[in-house]
């Protein structure tokens, strides 16, 4: 998630049309300048949902990255557990684990 970016460029090199790209999944569409105009019209119109929308999808963002790390932790323990399994020796202490 978190993914979603955009890149605008100008295809003819002297303005009037230009591709925007969504870097994450690599759509691309070709907009004319007044095309783009519209666009930024209709996001100042709309900015106020556009930023209440963005707060919602960043904290989704960081739930779902926070139970990644939570996963992780329990996989690497898991991982940890069986390969020491039997091992008499004292575990590893955090800070010379890699």
């Amino acid at each position: 998630m978190d993914s979603m970016k955009i890149q605008v460029s100008d295809v003819s090199g002297r303005g009037g049309v230009y591709d925007l790209y969504e870097l994450f999944e690599g759509d691309k569409i070709n907009v004319t300048a007044q095309g783009l105009l519209d666009i930024a019209a209709w996001v100042e119109e709309h900015r106020a949902k556009l930023e209440q929308e963005s707060d919602v999808e960043r904290e989704l963002d960081r739930k779902f990255w926070e139970h990644e790390a939570k996963d992780q932790a329990a996989i690497a323990k898991e991982w940890r557990d069986y390969r020491l399994e039997g091992d008499e020796s004292p575990p590893t202490p955090p800070s010379q684990l890699k």
